[in-house]
């Protein structure tokens, strides 16, 4: 923490987003020791459409460390903020960029089956991108899976990411001392319910598996042999024994905690949680970090609603088409941002 100097990092924000922006600086100043504020970019476009942003401080960048945050939740902010990393590191030479983006668009567009080789593989080309526009290190948001991680990897780029946490916010909603079920929808969420689980006594992991089709519908089915197999892996890996598949599980009587990375539709989870009520579950609380809410996710999520509480990150800002009067609870991400920024910056200074 002595090594640390301030005044070599320089803080940037991009459009999307950018009232969480200042919440994360506000408290990563705190952790810090220094009250922190983004640099002056001048937004603009020229009449025909041509962008004609500008960094006016451009002369204090050279041999600096940026940290530039972003979230990433359309198409043009994506061109946008490569634009705007290259300026910083190959026109004016900044040291290192190190990119927080609480949401990243292209999350989930690479599968590696082969069935989907129709799909172009827009994560990893994206990512490609960053890393020759100059990114040397990342921050996303509770990732949808491995494969940000992955793909940094093969590219250079130190990637962290900052993982949600709903804990404190669930044992504040859930009644004292009763017992809490994390449910995992797929093999893929079980880590994220085990950490929670760690954090949450009287508390234990149960999961479906879920398949995704072509049309990018989710359907679960059984399959007690795998589960089992998942069971043992998550086990062993994890150091995680309370860890049960759904459908050998009694449900009745349960509270049921269902925590997502993110909430598009609403569908998956409104059927999931029917098929829980209709097992028996005493109360089912939702929770996930990033809001999609894609169309007409509202009518579909509330439809005929089979949740206690709902639980939602801000990653992606709602706007006023986009709330609900109070059905779901805001719980922000600005402290594990920090956080994990302030746990990124120290492995910065001893590169």
């Amino acid at each position: 923490m002595e090594r640390f100097n301030v005044n070599n990092y320089l803080f940037y924000s991009g459009k999307g987003n950018r009232p969480l922006g200042e919440q994360v600086l506000k408290i990563l100043g705190e952790y810090l020791g220094t009250p922190l504020r983004f640099e002056y970019i001048d937004f603009g476009v020229w009449r025909d459409g041509c962008p004609n942003d500008k960094i006016p401080n451009y002369n204090n960048l050279e041999s600096k460390h940026v940290i530039f945050f972003d979230s990433l939740f359309q198409k043009v902010a994506m061109l946008d903020f490569l634009q705007l990393a290259m300026a910083f590191r190959k026109q004016y030479g900044a040291k290192k960029l190190l990119a927080v983006i609480p949401f990243l668009l292209p999350r989930r567009c690479d599968h590696e089956e082969a069935e989907y080789q129709f799909e172009i593989n827009y994560l990893s080309h994206y990512l490609e991108m960053m890393a020759f526009c100059g990114v040397t290190n990342m921050i996303v948001c509770t990732p949808h899976s491995e494969a940000i991680k992955r793909n940094c990897e093969r590219l250079g780029i130190e990637f962290m990411p900052a993982n949600m946490d709903f804990s404190r916010a669930i044992k504040t909603i859930v009644p004292g001392a009763e017992e809490i079920s994390i449910y995992s929808p797929d093999e893929g969420s079980i880590p994220r319910a085990i950490a929670h689980a760690k954090n949450i006594s009287n508390s234990q992991v149960i999961f479906d598996l879920k398949k995704r089709h072509k049309n990018n519908r989710a359907e679960i089915v059984s399959d007690n042999k795998l589960a089992q197999e998942i069971i043992s892996k998550y086990s062993q890996e994890l150091d995680y024994q309370s860890i049960t598949y759904a459908d050998s599980q009694d449900i009745t009587g349960m509270n049921i905690v269902i925590i997502e990375d993110e909430m598009s539709s609403g569908e998956t989870a409104n059927k999931t949680a029917k098929k829980l009520r209709s097992l028996g579950a005493k109360s089912i609380y939702f929770a996930f970090t990033n809001p999609v809410c894609v169309n007409g996710w509202k009518y579909t999520l509330f439809d005929q609603s089979p949740f206690t509480r709902i639980l939602a990150g801000d990653t992606i800002p709602r706007d006023e088409s986009n709330r609900t009067g109070g059905k779901i609870i805001d719980v922000s991400v600005a402290e594990v941002l920090a956080m994990t920024i302030y746990r990124m910056l120290m492995e910065m200074e001893k590169s």
